[in-house]
């Protein structure tokens, strides 16, 4: 998985992506879980899940001809869950797997923004798409949506690939 995932971010050509894909695996993206109890709470969960919502919204970027470049797709749908890095730890005493003590808890999709921005330019639309990927589990949702979907209709894509990737491809039982 950690392959692929670089082979993609490769194709990406902006200024400081080389450091964006070495801050990657200095963390432990490729190897953590993407929850504690809900999807993919398992070891490369979290790189998993990665790859399932950015295949599913390349498919989207296709079937609905969004217009989303190569490049909104690949960071989008790889990079929107990077505030889960450093988050995780194993649990030994409890019912579910991992337990979370985020050092930054700084909201979800704005922490993968920002920590994103920190290696390269983002457009807006991608911040947009990012920031609004949990959809109603963020409880901004409802009073920002119509803003939002004014700029880009491209978020509800995103949305939709995290939640279909979440349901359908990676459900704990």
């Amino acid at each position: 998985m950690k392959d692929k995932i670089i082979n993609e971010l490769k194709k990406i050509k902006r200024t400081g992506i080389e450091k964006l894909i070495e801050w990657l695996e200095s963390t432990d993206f490729f190897t953590a879980p993407a929850s504690t109890r809900f999807h993919s709470n398992k070891n490369g969960g979290l790189a998993e899940h990665s790859w399932h919502v950015y295949t599913l919204l390349k498919e989207k970027n296709e079937r609905f001809k969004l217009s989303l470049s190569e490049e909104t797709v690949i960071l989008t749908g790889l990079l929107h869950d990077c505030c889960k890095t450093n988050t995780y730890s194993a649990n030994s005493k409890g019912k579910y797997p991992f337990i979370k003590d985020d050092p930054f808890p700084f909201g979800h999709g704005e922490k993968s923004v920002l920590l994103i921005s920190k290696f390269i330019d983002l457009t807006v639309e991608e911040c947009l798409m990012i920031r609004w990927h949990q959809s109603q589990g963020d409880y901004e949702w409802k009073r920002n949506i119509d803003e939002v979907s004014k700029i880009t209709s491209a978020v509800m894509a995103l949305v939709t690939a995290d939640i279909e990737a979440c349901a359908f491809l990676e459900l704990t039982k």
